[in-house]
């Protein structure tokens, strides 16, 4: 029996909660891993470093690290697809 005078399973139940909120941080975006078992191949090797330095002189230089490195990663990523 539950009742007011008969034992009873629901019992009242005083506590104290501290949510924490935690802010939102999106994950990073991985970069697409490049096939380096071509550079084996000398010719291969030799042909990518000179499309390098090609492309790697026409970068603009800037006063923005950030900036600076996306267009070098870009460059090289870029040079490493053809």
């Amino acid at each position: 029996m539950r009742g007011a005078n008969c034992w009873t399973d629901h019992r009242l139940i005083r506590s104290k909660l501290r949510p924490v909120i935690r802010p939102y941080h999106p994950r990073a975006t991985t970069s697409k891993k490049l096939n380096t078992n071509a550079l084996k191949d000398p010719e291969l090797t030799m042909q990518l470093r000179r499309k390098l330095a090609s492309e790697l002189t026409a970068i603009p230089e800037s006063n923005d690290v950030q900036k600076t490195w996306e267009d070098l990663q870009d460059t090289i990523h870029q040079a490493a697809k053809d």
